[in-house]
């Protein structure tokens, strides 16, 4: 019986650390959205090597330098678009431009764009595929824009708080069963 009590404390201590280690991009694996232009011609995919993804909403706290990894789709086989022509805007809810990168091109439909936040907010980010091609004038049979919500929160989100209460908790609920324990 003193084995086994001495297992649930220690399950209890491990379970918010084990909780928090496990999350759904674990093991190197970014959170990314597929984006559809506005015209459908292309799918956007776009992976962050920092933060969350929910509910079609990068959330990246706190505010910091991330990388966006952009792959342009072919919308019926999702193969990569070759020679793609692009630009790269990040506003914030004011419309003030934080990113404005213009006359983009990526060989094999693959991109990385380094952004840094510097303040907390939510953003907006667009890209507008400009065509395909080498050189003037592009075909523009994939062109069109795709934009999606980057929100940066300060720097001790909520959901670190509730871990770190949890975790007082479970020490102070430790600590008063210490003694009938004999950890």
């Amino acid at each position: 019986m003193k084995y086994l009590r001495k297992q649930l404390m220690l399950s209890l201590l491990l379970a918010p650390v084990t909780t928090f280690i496990t999350s759904d991009y674990a093991y190197g694996e970014m959170p990314k959205i597929r984006i559809p232009t506005d015209n459908g011609s292309t799918f956007v995919e776009v992976a962050i090597d920092k933060g969350s993804m929910t509910d079609d909403t990068f959330t990246i706290d706190p505010p910091q330098q991330v990388k966006f990894d952009i792959t342009f789709l072919s919308p019926g086989a999702l193969d990569p678009v070759a020679h793609v022509n692009y630009e790269f805007h990040i506003a914030d809810e004011g419309g003030n431009m934080l990113v404005h990168k213009t006359k983009l091109h990526v060989h094999d439909g693959m991109d990385t764009q380094p952004v840094t936040f510097s303040k907390i907010g939510s953003f907006t980010l667009t890209i507008v595929i400009e065509g395909t091609g080498i050189s003037l004038p592009y075909d523009t049979a994939n062109s069109g824009t795709a934009s999606l919500t980057v929100t940066v929160t300060p720097e001790f989100p909520l959901g670190v708080m509730a871990i770190a209460a949890a975790l007082v908790g479970i020490g102070v609920a430790a600590t008063r069963f210490k003694n009938s324990l004999k950890l």
